[in-house]
């Protein structure tokens, strides 16, 4: 081969290469934009899901508070019962002493 021949296969050679080498930084460009997407919709949907959590924190919030105030509710009822049942427990005691003494006084 003559110098010109192997000066031309060398460029050739060369422009192949730059070819590729084009072919590939595409290549790689159109992934990198593709991540790029992704990785934007992640952080909407990152942004999304902590707007929807505080939501969510917000509204246990208030379950608890309602809960805390329902357990009072429940608490004082149950006092309530307990103090209208201890005095009804009085006052049948006391209408039987005052039946026993009434019989006791209608026998003498």
């Amino acid at each position: 081969l003559t110098e010109k021949d192997e000066d031309r296969r060398e460029l050739d050679a060369a422009r192949d290469d730059a070819r590729r080498a084009e072919q590939k930084e595409t290549v790689l460009r159109h992934e990198f934009e593709h991540l790029q997407e992704e990785n934007n919709k992640l952080r909407q949907t990152k942004t999304e899901n902590a707007a929807a959590m505080s939501e969510l924190q917000a509204e246990n919030e208030r379950l608890a508070e309602g809960s805390g105030q329902v357990m009072a509710k429940i608490a004082e009822l149950e006092r309530s019962w307990k103090q209208s049942t201890d005095a009804r427990k009085a006052e049948k005691k006391k209408n039987r002493e005052l039946n026993d003494r009434m019989q006791q006084a209608a026998t003498e």
